[in-house]
């Protein structure tokens, strides 16, 4: 952990995937408070795929089972869902009604 400085963590945040690679790290290293707080800032910069995150991210099987991990996999979800779009706000190709 010595290696891991205050300025190369103020530098993962400028990217959207370093915190990924924070939170996995964390994640294999043993610090789950850590590993949570950096995958919610992946789930912030708009890596959200809760199948990827929840299931196939071999690094964040630590965190699987904790109930923090569920409640960032809802965000991701919620946050993944599509917005919708009013249907007359949707103009149709060639000006077609």
């Amino acid at each position: 952990m010595e290696a891991l400085t205050d300025e190369w963590e103020k530098a993962a945040r400028w990217d959207d995937f370093y915190p990924l690679l924070m939170a996995d790290g964390y994640a294999l290293i043993g610090e789950p408070e850590l590993a949570l707080r950096w995958l919610e800032y992946t789930i912030d910069y708009g890596i959200r795929n809760p199948a990827f995150l929840g299931k196939h991210e071999p690094f964040l099987e630590p965190l699987r089972s904790t109930q923090r991990f569920g409640e960032l996999m809802e965000k991701a979800t919620r946050l993944s869902e599509p917005l919708p779009v009013p249907a007359e706000s949707i103009q149709l190709m060639g000006g077609g009604r």
